[in-house]
């Protein structure tokens, strides 16, 4: 069983995007927890962070997990992890960031993998580029990027991933 961490406000549309893909795809063997206490924090195999937090370093110590998965846009907390050695993953549409999109349109977009990661289980993930539909428009792009990050670093392939329509 995963269990991905989740520190977002609650039916935040990164949980209801995981939440949708899980249902579908049947995935039952990956939980979703809103970590809204510092106990969540121990269970957890995979943080996404959506939104900082003051100390957040200091939820971080302590616990088994190794992953953190952040939006772009919070990367100026990563300092502030270094001494966890947590593989920080970043998404968004920063040059440097480990994910990031492409070819952006209302309701699909390119993924992009730019650097290699490591599943949960310590398989590489190459770098690549896939293509991403949407039944609706696509109103968090963030949302999306953290999403499919978490669910590539919790073995789901890039070509169940393409197939889907989120």
């Amino acid at each position: 069983m995963i269990n991905i961490g989740i520190l977002s406000a609650a039916k935040s549309p990164i949980y209801e995007f995981l939440r949708s893909y899980l249902l579908s795809a049947q995935r039952f063997d990956i939980i979703l927890t809103a970590l809204t206490s510092k106990s969540d924090f121990n269970s957890v195999d995979l943080f996404i962070l959506e939104k900082t937090i003051p100390n957040l370093s200091v939820l971080l110590t302590g616990n088994n997990c190794r992953t953190l998965v952040i939006d772009n846009d919070n990367s100026c907390i990563i300092p502030s992890l270094a001494s966890l050695e947590l593989c920080v993953i970043t998404c968004g549409l920063a040059q440097k960031a480990t994910v990031t999109a492409s070819s952006v349109k209302e309701n699909n977009f390119t993924y992009c993998l730019q650097r290699s990661i490591f599943d949960l289980k310590g398989q590489e993930i190459f770098p690549q580029e896939f293509g991403v539909s949407c039944k609706k428009k696509i109103t968090s792009l963030s949302s999306c990027l953290l999403g499919i990050t978490a669910l590539f670093i919790c073995g789901e392939s890039g070509k169940n991933l393409q197939e889907f329509m989120f």
